[in-house]
């Protein structure tokens, strides 16, 4: 709405300032540089990148889960022969507990 007000205040201007005609459709008279379709266009462009900005939270949400997932399959896909065992995946319910008090003070 704002955005349309002051669109129309840049056409009234300029058509008050020049004599221009804003349809551009007149012999004789010049067309203004701000018209109704530029004013028209810019609202546009300014609400589709307001829903493209407002979409950007989910892909960055889905990229971030996507490059946990990549380094879970590349840690099992680098694992090598002889290795020490470790835990590549696990289920929520088997998380283990640190247990702070058998930590050796000496390290």
């Amino acid at each position: 709405f704002i955005l349309t007000l002051y669109g129309a205040s840049l056409v009234y201007k300029e058509v008050e300032a020049t004599g221009c005609n804003p349809s551009g459709g007149q012999f004789g008279n010049s067309a203004c540089e701000e018209s109704g379709p530029a004013v028209f266009g810019a609202m546009l462009g300014i609400a589709f990148a307001a829903t493209g900005i407002s979409q950007l939270t989910s892909a960055i949400e889905a990229f971030t889960a996507a490059r946990i997932a990549a380094y879970r399959a590349l840690q099992c896909i680098h694992r090598v022969p002889g290795a020490p065992q470790e835990t590549l995946f696990h289920n929520a319910d088997e998380v283990e507990t640190l247990d702070l008090t058998s930590v050796d003070e000496d390290n």
